[in-house]
C-alpha cells in the first residue's frame, strides 16, 4: 500500500534529491548554511538524550549525518535513518557501510521500538502544498512521531519571528506558540521549547515518561519554555 505521506511530500523529495546531487553529503547537500549550524541544531535536538546505550529513529535522516554526531557523543548504539529520497538513503548507506547497529531506509513512517525519534528540517520545505494542508500534515506528524517513541521525541521548525523580508513564501515558518499549545494539549505535558540559539528556529522535544498525555492542569496549559 502506497504511503500517503509520500504522495504528499513528493515536491520535497525531489527538492532535497536535487540538493544532493548539487553538493553532495555535505550540510547545503539538505539545505543547512553550515557545518556549525547543523551540529547545533543536532545539539538542540538531541540535549535529552544521555550517553548510550539508546536507540534512536532519525525521521528525514538525509544522509546520516545525525548517526555521526551521536557516536561522537557517545549517545547511540542502534539507529535507524528513514528518508524520503532514495539518492539520499543510497548515500547514506555509502557513507556509513558494514555497521550492523546503523541502518537507512526509505521512508516517512516512524515505528515503534526507539527510544528516541528526532526530526530535523522536514517541515521547512513545503514544495507548493497549501499551508492548512501542510499543517495537518506537520500536526499529523508531530503525532505518530510521539506516538512511536519510547521516551522522547524532537523536531525543528522555522520561526514565524524571523524578519519578514528574510522569508521565503516557498517555506513554513511555524507559530512556537501554537506548537507548543498542540504538543501540551495532545502529546504530553512535559515538554521544552528553545528559541534562544539564534538560527531563526526554534526545536521543541517532548517528552514520555515523565507524563501522562496530554492535559490540561487545573485549566491552565503548563510547559518550559527555555531561556537564553
Amino acid at each position: 500500500m502506497t504511503d500517503p505521506r509520500l504522495t504528499l511530500l513528493q515536491g520535497v523529495r525531489d527538492y532535497y534529491s536535487s540538493k544532493l546531487a548539487e553538493h553532495g553529503p555535505h550540510p547545503s547537500g539538505v539545505d543547512w548554511s553550515s557545518v556549525e549550524r547543523q551540529r547545533e541544531r543536532f545539539r538542540q535536538l538531541t540535549c535529552n538524550i544521555g550517553e548510550g546505550p539508546n536507540s534512536v529513529l532519525d525521521l528525514g535522516c538525509g544522509y546520516g549525518a545525525l548517526w555521526d554526531y551521536l557516536v561522537g557523543e557517545g549517545k547511540v548504539v542502534r539507529y535507524l535513518g528513514l528518508d524520503i529520497s532514495g539518492p539520499m538513503i543510497a548515500q547514506a548507506r555509502t557513507l556509513h557501510a558494514d555497521l550492523p547497529d546503523c541502518v537507512f531506509e526509505v521512508g516517512s513512517q516512524p515505528r515503534p521500538g526507539y527510544e528516541h525519534v528526532v526530526a530535523s528540517g522536514i517541515f521547512n520545505v513545503r514544495a507548493g502544498v497549501d499551508r492548512a494542508t501542510w499543517e495537518a500534515h506537520v500536526q499529523d506528524t508531530m503525532r505518530v512521531m510521539f506516538e512511536a517513541c519510547e521516551k522522547t521525541c524532537a523536531f525543528n521548525f522555522l520561526t514565524s519571528y524571523s524578519d519578514a523580508d528574510r522569508m521565503s513564501p516557498a517555506l513554513y515558518y511555524a507559530d512556537p506558540r501554537k506548537v507548543l499549545d498542540f504538543c501540551i494539549t495532545r502529546l504530553s505535558l512535559d515538554v521544552e521549547l528553545s528559541h534562544h540559539y539564534g538560527a531563526w528556529d526554534f526545536t521543541v522535544r517532548v517528552l514520555k515518561q515523565r507524563s501522562g498525555g496530554g492535559a490540561e492542569v487545573d485549566g491552565h496549559l503548563s510547559g518550559r519554555i527555555l531561556p537564553a
